[in-house]
């Protein structure tokens, strides 16, 4: 379990409608995968400025494809969200990988990078 399986390298974000976002978003991201699941956790810049953590687990759809849902830490989560379980907001989406891209949709934004599977 010690051992990632993939690592991501996040580059940014782009919001719907477009709000007064910071969209360059980098971060690291290490996952762990099963034939079904993945689990994932990682560290980004969000995009009001802050350095943020994020846990989250997939139910994998095909090869290409993830349903995911978690959580991830918001120092300023009590002033900028209204679902929020402390500095804690939920997250959930879908993410497309394809060779060393992946694009993540949730709701109202989109991210993107890329992504290198471990132990090739």
């Amino acid at each position: 379990m010690a051992n990632p399986d993939r690592i991501s390298l996040l580059l940014g974000s782009h919001y719907f409608p477009s709000e007064d976002f910071e969209e360059f978003n980098p971060g690291l991201f290490v996952s762990w995968l099963t034939s079904k699941r993945d689990l994932e956790i990682g560290l980004f810049r969000n995009s009001y400025g802050n350095l943020s953590v994020s846990a989250t687990a997939g139910r994998r759809l095909g090869k290409s494809w993830t349903l995911f849902a978690g959580t991830a830490y918001y120092r300023n989560a009590d002033t900028e969200f209204e679902y929020r379980l402390g500095k804690f907001i939920p997250v959930a989406g879908v993410q497309f990988v394809h060779r060393n891209l992946f694009v993540k949709a949730l709701p109202g934004v989109v991210v993107a990078g890329f992504t290198w599977r471990l132990g090739e």
